[in-house]
């Protein structure tokens, strides 16, 4: 029960399965060969297929709604009499009388309107052995309904090209096997396996409809020795060196024209082996399996804007009440004696166990680096940090949780340094004001320091304290600041946040020595957006969850001064970014644009830095973490520029331990450029700008302890160049969060 517990947490935590060989029933796929006549044949069919797919659609039809019912379930399976068995083994036999091992079952709704979009809504859910929500798990969908991407999920987070499309169709090999009767209509089946040296090979059948050139089956499988296996969030599961086989089946109907789906299936069966009295024998079989059914598929609903509001993923707010009476409209048939009595054993187990207190505990990982500790998190990257002007920075980060208030929130954090020898801290709170659409009102108030040249957008991921303290070690310019802010925040269209903000601050520059005594008032209007038109979004209890990480991200970060109420400074700072990543050759590339002007008499801490993080010029500094939004052979705050253009390319190569598919290796490219409008920079005191083109180039190897921590090497050339290895080389530790796509 806590192997299959575990499966289902895989955003929350990091393990190991004890998967082993098992026969394969339908393998003669993978050593199916085609010929190019055979091939090119049933290329033509799939590409009918692909033009017809819009009309066979239900999207086709002017709206449309269905719910579905989903059951998971692990059953074993003993294999040796039970005279033969020790006694775990002997326990666990007697157990599978009783019940099933494992057992979770969720419904949902599904709307469509061509005037307004899309929607599911996960009603009610529940997870034997669990007491607690795990919404991230809950909200992702396990299989596609549809195969209209060019990509699909097989169970859950292995992601394969698509088959049935035309980015697909360079990937397999295609033959036609047969046409037979299937449901009353004639049907083509057709066979495919990848063509390519693939990771993973998938190799199964679609079978289509000779009539309409619709999909009425799909059937897919793929076999694996060590799967790494990712979604939005890079979740990452790590198999042992025995071998899985995966299954999955998808039915689909002809009705009013279109084709609907009626059901999915998905199944894993693994072999466990173990030593009995000095000879290793096959115990049992563990059968994982999905069965998930579609039904009250209809028409003519009249639907209204209103229905469509919120999110497009969204769990029902109390989906885990009254569970056993509203699933009933959701479920086929009734559950069978042992898989009642399942629940109740497991979650017996499960409170045995302990498993909600894990779960909670893991779900920092994915949640900002928040530790729960009951109806409060212990937010960690308050705890440590470092920079020249501080030195040892240690602290105490405090904010309140969904069990604490849903919509109301408290928070605050306290701070000490011990080369500066001050205490600095913050306070917060937060209204939860439109909870369809994850619009709150904030107000805070902190005394505490911000780098000078550096403003990072509050509506980056849940890491960006750690990512901000993380490459501030080698930063010495700093400003203080007092500072009152009242903002409100709000998400759009699933893909667009913005953020509306208004602060008062008391500010004083801490690194130029003329200004010692000297403080400002600063009167600001913030305007932050961030749009990722191609990524999913699902609301959960502690804000959003990301389902799937699409590109680009698209950055925009405005800041207003002016002399309202006696402020000091009326200038305004436009800083914007563009990230996007995409597959060539055919491995991962990341590309990053980042530009920024400011107008008007700015002061010099309110400039551009740049992200200089070499501050002695030195080698070896596996002490300060490399970044993509930092130069790591430039001089700590050597540069500051009123204007700024940067560019910075990262291309896989390869990976170290090419075997196991692990330890990839990258080659970085950066460059900027920067200018300083003399006139409209107060306080530069001989700060200059990086007027020709600051670059650099490296190899990261990343991933080689932990599964985390790598290392960086980086080469400054061009403009800039010395020619002193001291001063051109740089080594850096870097750092890939797991569960998170962050690549400080």
């Amino acid at each position: 029960m806590k192997k299959i517990l575990v499966v289902l947490g895989i955003c929350l935590v990091s393990i190991k399965l004890n998967a082993q060989e098992i026969d394969d029933q339908n393998i003669y796929l993978k050593q199916l060969e085609i010929n190019a006549k055979d091939n090119n044949a049933a290329i033509q069919l799939i590409k009918e297929v692909i033009s017809k797919r819009k009309q066979n659609s239900p999207k086709s039809l002017p709206d449309f709604s269905f719910k579905s019912y989903t059951k998971f379930s692990n059953v074993l399976n003993f294999l040796i009499p039970e005279k033969e068995m020790d006694e775990e083994t002997k326990k666990s036999f007697l157990e599978t009388k009783e019940s099933i091992d494992f057992i979770s079952e969720k419904a949902d709704r599904y709307i469509y309107d061509k005037r307004f979009g899309k929607k599911m809504i996960t009603e009610t859910y529940r997870i034997a052995g669990l007491q607690s929500e795990l919404p991230e798990i809950v909200a992702i969908e396990p299989l596609p309904y549809d195969l209209s991407d060019k990509t699909f999920n097989f169970f859950y987070f292995k992601t394969f090209i698509n088959p049935v499309s035309n980015y697909g169709i360079n990937y397999y090999n295609y033959r036609i096997k047969d046409t037979i009767e299937l449901n009353n209509r004639k049907t083509i089946q057709v066979n495919f396996k990848s063509n390519k040296e693939a990771k993973t090979p998938l190799y199964g059948s679609i079978w289509v409809d000779l009539a309409t050139k619709g999909i009425a089956k799909f059937e897919a499988e793929y076999q694996n020795d060590r799967d790494e296996i990712y979604n939005s969030g890079g979740i990452q599961l790590i198999g042992n060196d025995g071998k899985m086989s995966y299954e999955m089946q998808s039915n689909y109907r002809f009705y009013k024209n279109v084709w609907i789906p009626v059901n999915q299936s998905y199944q894993s069966i693994s072999l466990k082996r173990k030593k009995i009295n000095g000879k290793m024998k096959e115990i049992s079989t563990s059968t994982f399996s999905m069965e998930k059914t579609f039904s009250d598929f209809s028409t003519d609903n009249h639907f209204v804007a209103k229905d469509f509001n919120g999110y497009s993923r969204e769990i029902a707010p109390n989906a885990r009440k009254h569970f056993d009476e509203r699933i009933k409209e959701f479920r086929p048939k009734e559950l069978t004696p042992m898989e009642i009595k399942s629940y109740a054993l497991n979650d017996a187990e499960g409170e045995k166990e302990h498993i909600d207190f894990y779960l909670k505990k893991a779900r920092f990982l994915i949640n900002g680096l928040n530790f729960n500790l009951g109806k409060v998190d212990l937010v960690l990257p308050e705890f440590f940090g470092n920079n020249e002007y501080e030195g040892i920075r240690l602290g105490l980060g405090l904010q309140t949780n969904e069990y604490f208030n849903r919509r109301v929130s408290f928070n605050g954090h306290v701070n000490y340094g011990f080369k500066d020898k001050k205490i600095k801290y913050g306070v917060g709170t937060k209204y939860l004001a439109v909870p369809k659409n994850n619009g709150f009102f904030s107000f805070d108030y902190m005394d505490d320091l911000n780098a000078a040249g550096r403003f990072f957008s509050p509506l980056r991921t849940g890491f960006n304290v750690f990512r901000v303290t993380a490459i501030n070690g080698n930063k010495h310019d700093f400003f203080n600041q007092k500072k009152f802010s009242l903002a409100y925040q709000q998400d759009f269209f699933d893909n667009l946040t913005l953020r509306l903000g208004t602060h008062h601050a008391e500010e004083k520059n801490l690194f130029n020595p003329n200004l010692e005594n000297q403080k400002f008032n600063n009167n600001l209007l913030s305007f932050n957006l961030k749009w990722s038109p191609f990524s999913q979004y699902v609301k959960v209890p502690y804000g959003t969850f990301t389902l799937k990480d699409g590109s680009p991200n698209i950055y925009l970060n405005v800041l207003k001064s002016n002399k309202v109420a006696n402020g000091d400074f009326d200038f305004t700072r436009v800083e914007g970014a563009v990230e996007y990543q995409f597959n060539l050759f055919p491995r991962e590339t990341y590309i990053k644009i980042n530009a920024g002007a400011t107008l008007g008499k700015t002061p010099l801490w309110y400039s551009f830095n740049h992200g200089s993080n070499n501050l002695n010029e030195s080698v070896f500094d596996i002490f300060n973490l490399g970044g993509t939004d930092s130069f790591e052979t430039m001089p700590a705050d050597a540069f500051y520029s009123t204007q700024f253009i940067s560019l910075l390319g990262r291309q896989k190569l390869f990976n170290l331990n090419g075997k196991k598919k692990s330890a990839p290796t990258y080659l970085i490219v950066k460059t900027m450029y920067g200018k300083i409008q003399s006139n409209d920079l107060l306080y530069a005191d001989g700060k200059i700008a990086p007027n020709k083109w600051f670059s650099e180039a490296g190899l990261e190897f990343r991933k080689l302890l932990l599964g985390s921590v790598g290392i960086g090497v980086y080469y400054r050339f061009g403009a800039y160049n010395v020619g002193k290895i001291k001063q051109d080389l740089s080594i850096k530790s870097i750092i890939d969060l797991p569960f998170a796509k962050i690549k400080f």
